[in-house]
């Protein structure tokens, strides 16, 4: 696992294009960044290739001023199920008794609580895509983002709140030559 590659999108926030999901599970926030192409193909690949290789959909998000980005996570049920099933299956060979293998091996694997959700995309985030603040320098924070609520206030603030740029952001008392 995973058999397929995850889908890698990158949102502005000038509501054009490709519209935000309405869920994520986990988000990535950069440090901030000198503005160096360097540092931008750097998130590229030591965080965003790494995480569509173990089969997440990746959002980014630029902030607003262009110094760091916000990588949004969600992995896809087939994913969830496996990791969850596999670290069950971890946490019973180091403790477990014989009659919970049964209710692991055999249990519903549609029966992911959210707190199963949260730790098999931590495992994999972690562990299988080696990311994390040590790894990767560029990092400033990992967090789950299971909270529908905490999710809309993210987009509302980073994307959907962003307005098109106009003469006066833009720089009205540049002269014209």
């Amino acid at each position: 696992m995973p058999a397929t590659k995850g889908t890698y999108r990158f949102l502005t926030g000038r509501g054009e294009g490709d519209k935000p999901r309405p869920c994520y599970d986990f988000a990535v926030v950069t440090k901030r960044l000198q503005g160096q192409d360097s540092e931008k193909s750097a998130v590229q690949s030591t965080i965003v290739d790494p995480l569509v290789a173990q089969g997440l959909w990746v959002d980014v998000i630029e902030g607003t001023d262009s110094t760091y980005y916000i990588v949004l996570v969600r992995a896809p049920e087939a994913l969830v199920l496996h990791f969850a099933k596999e670290l069950k299956l971890q946490v019973w060979m180091r403790c477990g008794n014989a009659r919970e293998l049964d209710d692991i091996l055999v249990n519903d694997p549609s029966d992911v609580d959210p707190a199963d959700r949260i730790q098999a995309i931590e495992y994999i985030i972690r562990v299988r895509a080696n990311i994390s603040k040590k790894s990767v320098p560029l990092i400033r924070r990992v967090f789950p983002v299971h909270d529908e609520a905490e999710t809309a206030a993210l987009m509302r603030k980073y994307i959907r709140s962003c307005g098109r740029l106009d003469a006066v952001q833009f720089g009205a008392h540049v002269k014209m030559y």
